[in-house]
């Protein structure tokens, strides 16, 4: 009941007082107002002041839309909408929107694996080659050492930027790219969060149950817990009815955001969409001890292993956290143990926690980027502020400060100096002469097109405007997403290849062999 973890009505006051409303100015198109009461919205009385303070929040960050859920126990305690989940057709959030909700993907795959060992059908201390005999590194005798326990917590330190570009963003992963970017790569021993260590548990459920990971999670967590819109499939949550289309804000309003998932870039490491109401159920499931309602997901024990520590590492600045559980961040807050997971993407953000001792639970989601990441932090804080009388400096001011300043610079968004590739002799060769496919084994393929006379490419899921530097030199941009500089080279027989800078990588694509004669 609300009112045993509440604090007392005037440690309530001190705490609202500390959360004062904060006077916020945006720009008139970005006023979006909260969404109207739908089926599923439970308001609870004493949330009214911060429900007022995040709907000016939202607009003050230049976020178009969110979902609210606090959970007590095994019941809703509050469930809120704000703001719009499609900028261009006004349609406002509801309980049932779909968000994308990035990295906090992690727990399911992570429970889903405990749900294995109460069946006697995988071991966590088990090493991960049992099960993926093709994983190999740099020194051909760590993958022997390195357990499913490690990666669901993180111990190992694997890291490799191309997987993720590659799993994440471009859609162009295969298993014998997976697995030959791991080879080059060498883990540090130490305790460090990466998108690979659960993309690998996700190929272990795979192994296992012979199916994709995300088929394993829809069977053997959604269906229990009666999460019946959460799914991995991007293809479907985005041609739903019911979806929140992730947004930024540029040139002084919201447009979609450039990069958009499709079923290709999801993956075990940040690969599903959910909705408040079944967030809810998410957040009942682990304070209740594996239980949904009358509804068994996970044994008791099994959810006793996953919110014990497993690993540490030193406490971040800006939450607190200091290691894992299985699948879980956590650390201290407010005196007390907090279990959380966030997720970031272009034009998405969520944050899912909650802490046993009080037994509450809270789910944000937002269709933004960075303001979304900010404002989904700080509705957390609020709410477990409000219930533990936590009484602290307010983030909230300087939150609208950046924000308004990013807004006003735009320098996020504004494309580089220079011309368009045009075919009026920034380029040795017509500008047609540079169309077509341009391949890496490794890396995958690039097109590039004649658009509205000047050049563009893709690779896979990543769009780039191509920008004049010097003759056959370019600026391969896109605003939401990775830029880099990059060289077309040219031949007697043509283009032939261009190299590109992808974050720290020089990497060159060769013209595809049909191609190489386009010169006229």
């Amino acid at each position: 009941m609300l009112h045993r973890i509440l604090p007392p009505s005037s440690l309530r006051c001190r705490a609202l007082a500390t959360l004062a409303l904060v006077s916020l100015t945006a720009p008139a198109s970005s006023a979006l107002g909260q969404s109207d009461d739908s089926p599923g919205v439970v308001r609870h009385p004493d949330f009214a002041e911060l429900s007022a303070r995040w709907a000016s929040a939202l607009t003050g960050m230049s976020v178009p839309g969110m979902a609210v859920v606090i959970v007590e126990g095994d019941r809703i305690l509050h469930l809120e909408t704000f703001g719009v989940r499609d900028v261009e057709r006004d349609a406002p959030v509801t309980p049932e929107t779909l968000f994308y909700i990035a990295s906090a993907t992690k727990p399911f795959v992570a429970l889903a694996c405990r749900q294995l060992v109460d069946e006697g059908r995988l071991d966590l201390d088990d090493p991960v080659v049992r099960y993926l005999p093709r994983l190999e590194f740099a020194d051909p005798d760590v993958a022997s050492t390195i357990t499913v326990r490690d990666l669901l917590c993180h111990r190992p330190g694997i890291s490799s930027f191309p997987v993720v570009f590659l799993d994440a963003y471009t859609g162009q992963i295969t298993e014998d790219r997976y697995y030959h970017f791991l080879a080059e790569s060498s883990p540090s021993g130490v305790v460090t969060y990466s998108n690979v260590h659960l993309t690998l548990a996700g190929r272990v459920l795979e192994a296992i149950e012979g199916v994709s990971w995300k088929d394993v999670l829809a069977r053997r967590v959604f269906e229990p817990a009666n999460m019946t819109r959460t799914t991995g499939y991007a293809d479907a949550m985005y041609a739903d009815a019911d979806v929140a289309f992730p947004t930024q804000w540029r040139n002084g309003g919201f447009e979609y955001a450039s990069v958009r998932k499709t079923d290709s870039t999801m993956h075990a490491a940040g690969g599903l969409g959910t909705t408040a109401l079944d967030l809810a159920n998410w957040l009942r499931l682990h304070l209740n001890r594996g239980k949904v309602g009358g509804t068994r997901v996970l044994s008791a024990e099994g959810m006793g292993e996953m919110l014990t520590r497993q690993s540490s590492m030193a406490a971040r600045r800006n939450d607190g956290v200091d290691g894992f559980a299985l699948g879980w961040m956590m650390g201290s807050s407010y005196g007390m143990t907090k279990f959380q997971h966030g997720g970031g993407y272009v034009g998405s953000a969520a944050m899912i926690s909650f802490i046993p001792e009080i037994g509450v639970g809270v789910g944000v989601l937002s269709n933004a980027g960075g303001g979304g990441s900010a404002l989904v932090d700080l509705v957390t804080s609020d709410v477990y502020r409000f219930l533990t009388a936590e009484i602290g400096d307010d983030p909230l001011p300087s939150m609208i400060r950046r924000a308004q300043q990013r807004g006003a610079t735009a320098s996020d968004s504004a494309p580089p100096e220079g011309n368009p590739a045009l075919v009026d002799g920034a380029l040795s060769l017509p500008a047609s002469a540079y169309c077509g496919d341009y391949g890496n084994e490794f890396w995958g393929t690039v097109r590039v097109s004649l658009v509205d006379d000047h050049l563009v490419a893709a690779i896979g899921n990543v769009g780039w405007a191509l920008h004049t530097q010097g003759v056959d030199g370019f600026h391969a941009y896109n605003a939401d997403s990775f830029s880099g500089d990059g060289t077309f080279f040219v031949t007697e027989r043509g283009v032939s290849a261009f190299e590109v800078e992808i974050a720290d990588n020089r990497v060159r694509f060769e013209a595809a062999s049909a191609s190489e004669s386009r010169a006229r």
